[in-house]
């Protein structure tokens, strides 16, 4: 992409057509594909005065353009590129775009087609390693506990306890894997998230304590609800504290913030259909993620830990449950400078308490 050349609407017309043709061509389909239609955003968009958000997909920003070509207020746009623009050029321009939304649409049916067949394809293998490993856990867990009411020497007793508890600790993580990849429908409903969220405190206060890490929570002045299950948001906010916890050392810091968005708020990103957001954000002072674990986090199994500390679930879990409350959930990190953790859930107003009505005896009492 050129970039030291005047923009003028024909550039930016061959420019899209070239970058779009490019990505049909293209063999591979990861997100370094899209490379040249960002720099087309970025050396021809302000000149033809659209402005978009980072955090929004390129195919929502293109669909974006043809909305504001086609809107009726289009005559108003006073953008250099558009003052001496005729109808020719302008229909150049809207041809290029669904070029680019076309080449877009494909890739992201290929990506997901490719996501179908993964996902296929470790339940297949979930299930049957499952189904082997669990007959043999379950003898070991059963002999050992059974030598376990035998046994006199103090010695024995631990070893064998250990046995039975790593064994069950086994049976646990294939049931969380099978879990995961094939999960149970879920309930939404109204949640307090103050609530959960110190629930979540409580059930890692005492790793805190040991590990000598500070949390501290910060809230509006009023409870907020959103749309979500209540076991499963918890479960999530357990184990993003979890891998915070594990990216701290002694005297590093986390912090929640509570709060609300609304659409007035700078902060309120693109499709999120004009609603009021409960956010969420979870901030550390740890060690921070490599560039490969922050593109890989919500991938299913990947662990950015040393082997042995984890199936890398949790946030494969956590992008799960968020995205069926409607919600968003975001990571931004960098090396040695922390990490946060951002969730955005769809506002609703607190639940409606009804007051049972008590019916009044008129006769005298005795």
């Amino acid at each position: 992409m050129t970039h030291n050349l005047e923009p003028t609407l024909p550039r930016a017309i061959q420019a899209l057509l070239f970058a779009s043709l490019h990505l049909r061509e293209l063999s591979d389909h990861s997100s370094e594909a899209d490379s040249e239609l960002e720099d087309w955003f970025i050396q021809f968009a302000p000149h033809l005065g659209f402005a978009f958000s980072p955090t929004q997909s390129l195919l929502e920003r293109f669909q974006a353009i043809l909305m504001r070509i086609h809107s009726p207020y289009q005559s108003d746009n006073t953008s250099f590129l558009f003052q001496h623009a005729d109808h020719r050029g302008i229909q150049s321009l809207v041809a290029a775009v669904h070029c680019a939304i076309k080449a877009l649409s494909h890739r992201q049916r290929f990506v997901e087609a490719v996501q179908n067949e993964q996902h296929r394809s470790i339940y297949d293998f979930a299930y049957g390693l499952t189904h082997e490993i669990n007959n043999p856990l379950a003898n070991i867990a059963a002999r050992a506990h059974q030598l376990l009411k035998g046994a006199s020497s103090e010695p024995d007793r631990k070893s064998l306890a250990t046995i039975v508890d790593q064994a069950m600790r086994a049976h646990d993580m294939l049931a969380e894997m099978m879990r995961v990849v094939k999960p149970a429908p879920l309930e939404l409903g109204t949640i307090c998230v103050e609530e959960i969220v110190n629930q979540a405190i409580n059930s890692v206060s005492n790793k805190l304590v040991s590990n000598e890490i500070q949390l501290q929570l910060h809230r509006t002045s009023d409870s907020l609800f959103a749309i979500s299950n209540a076991e499963s948001f918890l479960e999530v906010l357990h184990g993003i504290l979890c891998n915070c916890m594990d990216a701290c050392r002694p005297s590093d810091r986390i912090d929640i913030a509570i709060d609300r968005l609304t659409v007035e708020d700078p902060d309120y990103g693109p499709g999120e259909e004009n609603g009021t957001r409960v956010r969420i954000a979870i901030r550390d002072t740890g060690a921070g993620l490599s560039p490969e674990s922050l593109h890989r986090a919500f991938h299913l199994y990947y662990s950015g830990r040393e082997h042995g500390r984890g199936l890398g679930i949790s946030l494969a879990n956590a992008k799960r449950v968020i995205d069926a409350s409607g919600g968003s959930i975001q990571i931004q990190s960098s090396p040695s400078l922390g990490t946060t953790v951002e969730i955005r859930l769809v506002a609703t107003p607190p639940p409606v308490v009804t007051r049972r009505k008590i019916r009044v005896s008129s006769s005298p009492m005795k």
